[in-house]
């Protein structure tokens, strides 16, 4: 099991990867760090493609413009063999707190946060923006691989999770974070559930989206794990 990036006790954003062994799990948990991701960054998910693991997005608390302001659009691989990090294509759009969701071979980049740069300062809840769109990297193994818009979300959130389901090509995902609401002086939380269900384009056989939502609950995550058995 990998622990990668996240955010120290100071709210510093981190580069390091630890790796839990298996065998630690009988006896209680020890830990050991690995290769480091290129970029420090927080409020990221990872997935696994075969036997190599993939992170995008996120935030820094070094970003140039105060902090938390601009989230990453880089994506870097893992090899967990080779332990090494590579960067590869930069996402469209950069984003955290998203769904990071990989089926059929391909990942997804699903809704998320960014903010309006000229109004940041660094803590401002109101200016924090989710996403609704969705990106798809489609043979991610493949360093000519891009990532590309395909759909757009019934709804913007963020702060979630998702979960692949191969045997009807969906994608769930579940709860997150609206907009900044000055009723409640919070980023109200979201019970739906959305169905994403990976289509070909008729012109090609790379993978479109379609969505249809019904209801549920919540999910978030700072740091991200990554099991390779």
């Amino acid at each position: 099991m990998y622990v990668v990036g996240g955010y120290e006790q100071n709210y510093a954003a981190m580069a390091t990867t630890f790796r839990i062994p298996a065998s630690s799990f009988e006896d209680g948990l020890s830990t050991e760090v690995v290769g480091s991701m290129n970029e420090a960054r927080g409020d990221i998910h990872a997935v696994i493609v075969d036997d190599l693991a993939y992170i995008t997005g996120g935030y820094t608390h070094d970003d140039g413009e105060g902090g938390f302001c601009v989230p990453h659009s880089s994506t870097e691989r893992y090899n967990v063999k080779k332990d090494m990090w590579k960067t590869i294509d930069d996402l469209e759009n950069g984003r955290a707190d998203k769904a990071l969701v990989s089926l059929n071979g391909h990942i997804y980049a699903l809704g998320g946060e960014t903010k309006e740069k000229s109004l940041c300062t660094g803590d401002v809840s109101e200016y924090t923006m989710a996403l609704n769109d969705v990106e798809i990297l489609e043979d991610a193994h493949m360093d000519s691989s891009k990532w590309e818009v395909v759909s757009d979300t019934p709804a913007r959130v963020f702060r979630f999770t998702g979960a692949a389901h191969p045997p009807t090509n969906s994608i769930f995902t579940f709860g997150g974070q609206n907009f900044y609401s000055d009723t409640c002086e919070c980023f109200a939380t979201s019970d739906s559930v959305t169905k994403y269900v990976e289509i070909a384009h008729e012109s090609s056989s790379a993978p479109a989206t379609m969505k249809d939502v019904t209801t549920f609950a919540i999910g978030m995550a700072f740091a991200a794990m990554i099991n390779v058995v």
